[in-house]
C-alpha cells in the first residue's frame, strides 16, 4: 500500500487552479482509526471519528443508538396529550409547511397517528395567499372542525402570535419544530426543538421531519408499540432530511442510512413509489436522486400552485392517483424550471451591474419575482458568485426574502440583528426567509452588507477545494472505492470525501458531450504506470490549457465505472492546479 502524501511536492508549488479556487487540506490527524486505508481515516479523523467505539458506531449505524426521545424538553407532555387524543378518537390536525421536510412531516405523522388509530388531518398553507406558518385563519378553521389538538411540523417557534391566539380560542397545540427560537418559547402545550437552550438532546441538526419522527418514537414507546413499527417511516424521514440540507452527520445520517433503501420503485408507499419512478430511478435511490431530482418535484407544487398535490401524494394508497399526481408534479417542476430560469437571468443582469469587489452579500429585489422560487435562484447566485446571496419578491409593498448562504456566514443570525427591520424571519445557518416593508428593503441592504463586511473575508470569497487528503494515484482501486462508500450517505457536514494526487502526467485529454462541455483524461504518475480515467464535468472550456504530457495535481472524487460488464475505478475531477 502506498504512503498517502499529506502536502503536494515541492515541484508543484508553482501551479495554480484552472478555476481560480483555493485549495485547502485538511489538518493531517494525530491518530487513524485502525484496518482502513491511511487516506480514508484521515477522512475519518476529520469528521471526529477515531476511536475503536466511534469507528464502530460510524460504521454499523445501528438505530438502537438513537437518542432517548425524551432528552428533549417537553416530550413527556406533548406524549401525554397525543396519547390522550388517540384513546378518545378526538381529532388532531397537523400544521405543516409547504417544502419538501414539511410536507414529508405532516405525511410521517398523519400515517403513523392514523395507524395508531387516530383521527387525523392535515393543513398545508399556500405560499402566497397564507406565507410561511400558522395563520389565524387556519386556527380558526380547525376550531370550527373540532379539532381537539393541534399538531406543529417544520415550523411554529416564531409563531407566538398565532399560538397566543390558540390559546386564547380555546385549541390546544404543540409545536414541533427545528428552527433556531427566537424570543423564547411560544405559548403551546408542548415544544419540541432540539435547539432550546434547555434541552439535553444531544443532536442539535434534526430536520423539521426529524423532531416529528422523535415524537412518534416516544408515542409509540409510550403506547408500546414496537420500535420496529417506525423504522417503515424512515423513507419519509430520508426525503426531508435531504431536501433541507440537513447536516448528514451523527442522527441524520443514521436515519437516512436506513430510510435510503427503502427508497426504490418497490416502496409499499404507491405515491413514492410512482415519483420513484417517474423521475427514472430504477433500483434504489442515492442522495443526488432525492436532492436533485425527487425534492424539486415535491417542492414545485407549493412554489407554482399548492403543497397539497405533494402531500396528497406521499399519502395515497391509490396507484391510479399515485401516478397521475406524480405527473401533475413534473408538470409544476417544468413550470418551475422555467420560471426559475427567467428570475436567475434577471439576477445575473443585476449582478453583473454591481461591482463585486464592493459586494460580500447580494441583496436584489423585484416586483416581478415569484416567491416560489427565488429561494432556488439565490442558491444558484451563491454557487457562481461565492457569497451569501438573498432575493426578494415584492408585492402590494411586502417584500418575501430567501436568502442562502455557505460557511462561515450565517444567516439566522444575520437576520437576527436586522430585526428591527424586518416583520418577521426565520431559518437557519445556510438557509432563511423573511418578511420586509417595501420601504426598509434600503436599509436591510445596507445592514446586511455591514455584516458581511464584518464577517467575510476575501478568502472567504473564493471557491474553495477542501482536500481531505493527498494520495498516490496507485492508490485509487476499485477497492479503495467501496471503502469511500462505506462512509456514505454523502451531503451536508458529510461531503464526499476529496482526494489529491500531485505532478501526475496528463496522457490524453479529450472533449466529451454533444457541446464538448465535458473533458475526459488519462491520468499516470509516470511511464509503465498503471494508467487511471477521469472525467471533468462542464470544463470543456479549458481543454487547451491542459495539453498532453503535461503534470498536473488533481483533486476529485473516486467513483466507479462499469462499462461493457467491467467496473474500474475513475476520478471525477473537482479541479486542476497546472
Amino acid at each position: 500500500m502506498a504512503i498517502f502524501h499529506t502536502e503536494p511536492t515541492l515541484q508543484t508549488l508553482d501551479r495554480r487552479s484552472l478555476t481560480g479556487a483555493r485549495w485547502q487540506t485538511v489538518p493531517q490527524a494525530s491518530s487513524l482509526p485502525a484496518g482502513v486505508h491511511p487516506a480514508i481515516g484521515q477522512v475519518l479523523a476529520a469528521r471526529g471519528i477515531v476511536t475503536p467505539a466511534e469507528f464502530s458506531a460510524f460504521m454499523d449505524a445501528d438505530l438502537s443508538a438513537l437518542p432517548d426521545p425524551y432528552l428533549m424538553p417537553d416530550m413527556a407532555a406533548a406524549v401525554e396529550a397525543v396519547s390522550d387524543a388517540l384513546s378518545r378518537k378526538a381529532p388532531i390536525r397537523i400544521f405543516g409547511d409547504y417544502d419538501t421536510d414539511g410536507i414529508s412531516a405532516t405525511a410521517v405523522l398523519v400515517r403513523a397517528l392514523s395507524k395508531l388509530g387516530g383521527q387525523v388531518d392535515w393543513y398545508l398553507p399556500h405560499r402566497i395567499d397564507d406565507g410561511y406558518g400558522l395563520n389565524s385563519d387556519a386556527l380558526d378553521q380547525a376550531l370550527a372542525d373540532g379539532v381537539a389538538l393541534g399538531i406543529t411540523v417544520d415550523n411554529g417557534i416564531s409563531a407566538h402570535a398565532q399560538l397566543a391566539y390558540a390559546q386564547q380560542i380555546g385549541l390546544r397545540m404543540i409545536v414541533t419544530d427545528h428552527h433556531e427560537p427566537e424570543g423564547g418559547m411560544p405559548p403551546a402545550l408542548a415544544v419540541l426543538n432540539p435547539k432550546r437552550a434547555d434541552s439535553r438532546y444531544p443532536f442539535r441538526d434534526l430536520a423539521g421531519v426529524g423532531v416529528a419522527f422523535m415524537l412518534l418514537r416516544a408515542v409509540c414507546q409510550a403506547r408500546g408499540v414496537s420500535p420496529q413499527a417506525t423504522i417503515h417511516f424512515l423513507d419519509l424521514v430520508t426525503l426531508g432530511t435531504i431536501a433541507d440540507v440537513a447536516p448528514l452527520v451523527g442522527e441524520n445520517r443514521l436515519l437516512v442510512r436506513h430510510g435510503l433503501p427503502q427508497l426504490t420503485p418497490l416502496n409499499k408507499k404507491a405515491g413514492i413509489a410512482a415519483l420513484l419512478r417517474a423521475v427514472g430511478v430504477r433500483e434504489r435511490a442515492t442522495c443526488v436522486d432525492v436532492g436533485y431530482h425527487i425534492a424539486p418535484r415535491l417542492n414545485a407544487a407549493g412554489r407554482v400552485a399548492h403543497a397539497a398535490a405533494s402531500l396528497r401524494l406521499l399519502l395515497t394508497a391509490d396507484l391510479a392517483e399515485a401516478d397521475a399526481l406524480a405527473q401533475q408534479l413534473c408538470e409544476h417542476n417544468t413550470a418551475r424550471k422555467e420560471e426559475e430560469a427567467r428570475t436567475l437571468e434577471e439576477a445575473l443582469a443585476m449582478v453583473e451591474a454591481l461591482d463585486l469587489s464592493r459586494e460580500k452579500i447580494l441583496v436584489l429585489a423585484s416586483t416581478t419575482w415569484h416567491a416560489g422560487v427565488i429561494g432556488i435562484v439565490a442558491s444558484r447566485l451563491v454557487e457562481r458568485y461565492h457569497r451569501p446571496a438573498t432575493l426578494i419578491a415584492v408585492q402590494d409593498g411586502i417584500g418575501k426574502g430567501s436568502a442562502r448562504a455557505r460557511a462561515p456566514f450565517h444567516l439566522w443570525e444575520a437576520l437576527e440583528e436586522c430585526t428591527p427591520l424586518l416583520r418577521r424571519f426565520g431559518g437557519h445557518r445556510v438557509a432563511a426567509g423573511f418578511e420586509v416593508a417595501e420601504e426598509q428593503i434600503p436599509a436591510l441592504r445596507a445592514a446586511l452588507r455591514a455584516i458581511a463586511e464584518r464577517t467575510i473575508s476575501e478568502d472567504d470569497l473564493l471557491p474553495l477545494i477542501a482536500v481531505d487528503s493527498w494520495v498516490e494515484l496507485a492508490d485509487i482501486t476499485t477497492g479503495f472505492v467501496r471503502e469511500v462508500e462505506q462512509l456514505a450517505p454523502f451531503g451536508m457536514g458529510n461531503p464526499t470525501p476529496i482526494f489529491a494526487v500531485s505532478d501526475v502526467e496528463v496522457q490524453s485529454c479529450i472533449r466529451r458531450g454533444q457541446d464538448g462541455s465535458h473533458l475526459s483524461l488519462t491520468l499516470r504518475s509516470g511511464p509503465g504506470a498503471r494508467p487511471l480515467s477521469a472525467i471533468w464535468f462542464r470544463h470543456g472550456a479549458l481543454h487547451p490549457r491542459i495539453p498532453v504530457g503535461a503534470r498536473i495535481d488533481a483533486a476529485f472524487t473516486a467513483d466507479l465505472n462499469t462499462w461493457q460488464g467491467i467496473t474500474t475505478a475513475q476520478l471525477v475531477i473537482k479541479d486542476v492546479m497546472a
